[in-house]
């Protein structure tokens, strides 16, 4: 998917399957979903195992998920369950509401290219800002609260990389980051594309970074989206 749907027709909507242990949470999130036009909840999972048997029942475009819920095999994590919906669906995206703030289970979930990451903690527009956003595919969305984590939590050696870079170089940074181009960069901070495209090539040097790719999964791992 590569664009936001907002119509209201039924053929045009968003469909999301819901998936969480909890019934009142369940509910709550599928209350507000179906609150907003464009939306439409076609299957509720109260466990990893249901939402996969959802995902083969009904087609879908957005899947909001718990991390830590009831399988019916013990041994089987929260973190498996996501890896298997990114092998199996990699163009649904995925977003996950969870009770965890640890940030190596967050870093985790960017590793695993979830389209977004969302706590409890929030209220529930929040995670609906996160999901509109995530339905864009292109780059990885996280809540305000994901975001200061992540922020708080660089290690000594990523901030002194990090404090490497120049004003300018930081900024930029951040912009790709959160989606822009160079051409829209350099029409927001009035400098020319060339230069923005020298100083991103700078930036990614001192980061040892290789690609966009790197750079933009660097920025979500240690914060620089957010700062």
């Amino acid at each position: 998917m590569t664009h936001h749907k907002n119509p209201t027709d039924t053929l045009d909507r968003v469909r999301i399957i819901i998936a969480d242990d909890h019934p009142i949470v369940r509910l709550a999130v599928a209350a507000t979903f179906t609150s907003l036009p464009g939306y439409e909840i076609v299957a509720l999972a109260k466990s990893g195992l249901d939402l996969l048997s959802a995902l083969y029942k009904n087609h879908c475009d957005l899947i909001v998920t718990d991390l830590a819920m009831c399988w019916d095999a013990p041994e089987t994590d929260g973190m498996a369950l996501i890896r298997w919906l990114r092998f199996k669906y990699p163009a649904i995206p995925v977003v996950v509401f969870t009770m965890t703030t640890s940030i190596s289970i967050i870093r985790e979930l960017i590793q695993a290219r979830v389209a977004g990451i969302v706590t409890k903690d929030e209220p529930l527009s929040e995670l609906t800002k996160v999901c509109q956003y995530a339905q864009s595919g292109s780059k990885i969305a996280v809540s305000d609260m994901v975001a200061r984590r992540l922020s708080a939590s660089a290690p000594p050696a990523e901030i002194k990389r990090k404090l490497a870079l120049s004003r300018k170089e930081r900024e930029i940074v951040q912009l790709i980051a959160r989606g822009m181009s160079l051409t829209e960069i350099a029409r927001r901070s009035g400098r020319t594309t060339s230069t923005i495209g020298t100083q991103k090539m700078a930036a990614m040097r001192k980061l040892h970074l290789t690609s966009n790719a790197e750079l933009i999964q660097y920025a979500m791992l240690h914060g620089l989206a957010s700062s």
